[in-house]
């Protein structure tokens, strides 16, 4: 009996499951989505029959990996900490953006959100969605709060949006920089994270300069 067959048999259900996973990350962060399940069953050490007795469809596979990778990760206390307007705003954003990135910018996060971009945008909408309405429209409303309180209410318009959505853009593409080109040289992201905070302020109040003109 081989090493392989024998840790099979000692694992229980819920721990062999848990091994799947945990491979199957590992792969899709390194191949991308369109890997084949009968590579990754043999790296896990199984067959490609037991795989499918555990996920009965790829499908069902990268549905878990995406719930484990992404959307188990967002925590709900981040929009809690974006709304306290007891903490001053710049230090609210920041400590938001510290936290985020600190849960996002991890190799196998961003290769798979890559990927997935590529096989599937469907996966990559999700995710969008939930960082848009809990986090994103709660910032655009702070900034227009710390601008001008009276125009705090309404709907976010496109243009405010988008101005946090280029903050956003800007501090992932410092993980793509990292984690998929392999650049050097980097910087801190702390002190990109202080700056672009400051610049997201500042975007803000020229944008309602400019439309009050």
């Amino acid at each position: 009996m081989s090493e392989n067959t024998a840790v099979r048999k000692r694992l229980a259900p819920a721990d062999r499951e848990r091994m799947i996973i945990d491979v199957a990350i590992e792969y899709f962060a390194e191949v991308g989505l369109s890997g084949d399940t009968r590579e990754l069953a043999k790296r896990i050490g199984i067959t490609q029959p037991l795989l499918y007795r555990y996920f009965p469809t790829k499908e069902d596979l990268i549905e878990e990996v995406f719930n484990e990778v992404y959307l188990a990760r967002v925590q709900p206390d981040w929009a809690n900490l974006i709304i306290d307007r007891d903490i001053p705003l710049r230090d609210r954003l920041i400590d938001f953006a510290h936290k985020y990135t600190k849960i996002t910018f991890q190799e196998k996060w961003i290769r798979i959100y890559a990927h997935a971009g590529l096989k599937d945008a469907k996966l990559n909408q999700r995710y969008i969605k939930t960082v848009t309405e809990p986090f994103l429209k709660k910032i655009c409303g702070e900034l227009r709060h710390h601008i001008d309180p009276e125009a705090s209410h309404g709907r976010v318009n496109a243009t405010e949006l988008n101005l946090v959505w280029i903050w956003h853009g800007g501090l992932y593409y410092w993980a793509i920089r990292k984690y998929i080109y392999h650049a050097k040289n980097l910087g801190s992201l702390t002190d990109l994270i202080n700056h672009s905070v400051d610049g997201l302020i500042g975007s803000f109040e020229s944008y309602y300069k400019s439309s009050k003109k």
